[in-house]
């Protein structure tokens, strides 16, 4: 009888914590439950097409994208468009042009480069925002929350002198890499 009565309240005591664990905060797909009637797919490249997430000040990131209009399930061309644009904090927005050919990445035919600025450095929280003409259906298009996934621009390392105090043991010497300050 003691066993079935631990038995029973070991139940229960698992089934208050399951049903509590369940309704505290279900488990959404990224970004949303459900796409927007604009979707967007993006990435970001180097000038010669090669993904990448890391760039450096002064580097030009190209932002590629494709839409499809979820409504009519078409790929959105120039003539769909009132504005389709990169957003980045503290920058200005970074229009996308449409090339109905692209020498490169043929399925992202949306482009933008940005110049990342010589100040600028960590993580990149951008956002692709686009308006149909006309239905004025809009989409936007935001990075997974993940580190590796997202914008990362590398502080650049500036040499860090020491004197060793004669000319003659080379002053000027590189001690380490020191990161710049942001």
């Amino acid at each position: 009888m003691r066993a079935f009565t631990a038995l029973a309240a070991v139940l229960v005591v698992a089934a208050a914590i399951a049903g509590s664990a369940m309704a505290a905060d279900p488990l959404l797909p990224f970004p949303s439950a459900k796409a927007g009637p604009v979707f967007i797919a993006s990435h970001v490249t180097t000038t010669d097409g090669t993904m990448s997430s890391w760039f450096s000040p002064g580097d030009k990131v190209v932002f590629r994208a494709f839409a499809i209009n979820r409504k009519t399930n078409t790929n959105v061309a120039a003539k769909d468009v009132k504005y389709f644009y990169v957003t980045i904090p503290g920058q200005p927005n970074v229009k996308l042009t449409y090339d109905k050919n692209p020498l490169t990445m043929k399925n992202m035919p949306w482009t933008g480069t940005w110049t990342v600025p010589s100040t600028f450095a960590g993580q990149v929280d951008f956002r692709m925002l686009i308006k149909l003409t006309s239905s004025k259906l809009k989409g936007e298009f935001t990075q997974m929350p993940i580190t590796t996934a997202k914008l990362n621009i590398a502080c650049p390392m500036k040499p860090k002198r020491t004197s060793w105090g004669s000319a003659s043991r080379n002053e000027n010497r590189v001690e380490n890499l020191a990161p710049c300050a942001v």
